[in-house]
């Protein structure tokens, strides 16, 4: 008899093992297409969209409203602080660019843009004030930068969009750089990157015709 049957079960648990391996990385990288964190949420939340926490956010202005209120409406969502030394800095001028872009043809009214703050104990509303005129003059509530309150409200919110939200050991925070597409009922379904632009307009100006 062939040596490879005369001790079967090492030769048989590895071929579970392997089975079984595969299996679970197939599913851990769906499919073999995302090998990071930022491309596994990505790629899950296409095949599986998930809807907004309802939490109580606070505006620039000292405002309070939940996302609740934006059903009916695209909602475009980024996460900031008002401290952050650059990366905070490109996505406000993004949103600030959107903001002309969408008052431009007339779609203000359709499209909302919120930026959420990680840093909610500092950020109160005269800092996300002072870092939302940075970069636009305009005093309308198209772009609203707040803050969850109570200060750990917006944990269940991270936690369910897979935003990584780490301090640096220098005072800042690491933290995911993307454009979160909320869809008229509530559900985030696409993740977008801030650095490509046209993209954005291409993908908000399809949600927009496909009503």
């Amino acid at each position: 008899m062939n040596d490879l049957f005369k001790a079967p079960w090492p030769w048989l648990m590895s071929v579970i093992v392997l089975v079984v391996g595969s299996t679970l990385a197939w599913h851990a990288t769906l499919g073999f297409k995302a090998f990071t964190w930022e491309s596994y949420r990505r790629l899950y939340v296409l095949k599986q969209p998930i809807d907004m926490p309802d939490l109580q956010l606070q505006d620039q202005d000292g405002r309070l409203f939940t996302p609740a209120e934006y059903k009916g409406k695209l909602v475009l969502v980024n996460f900031v602080y008002t401290r952050c030394p650059g990366l905070c800095t490109f996505s406000g001028s993004v949103y600030g660019r959107l903001l002309k872009a969408l008052a431009h043809d007339n779609r203000r009214d359709q499209v909302q843009l919120l930026s959420i703050s990680l840093d909610p104990v500092y950020d109160t509303p005269v800092h996300l004030r002072e870092y939302r005129s940075r970069f636009t003059r305009a005093t309308n509530a198209a772009w609203r930068v707040a803050r969850p309150l109570p200060a750990q409200g917006g944990v269940n919110l991270l936690a369910q969009f897979g935003v990584i939200s780490i301090p640096d050991g220098l005072g800042g925070i690491k933290h995911n750089a993307a454009i979160h597409l909320i869809d008229r009922k509530g559900r985030l379904v696409q993740i977008l990157d801030e650095n490509d632009y046209a993209n954005i307009l291409r993908v908000v100006n399809e949600e927009l015709k496909s009503g």
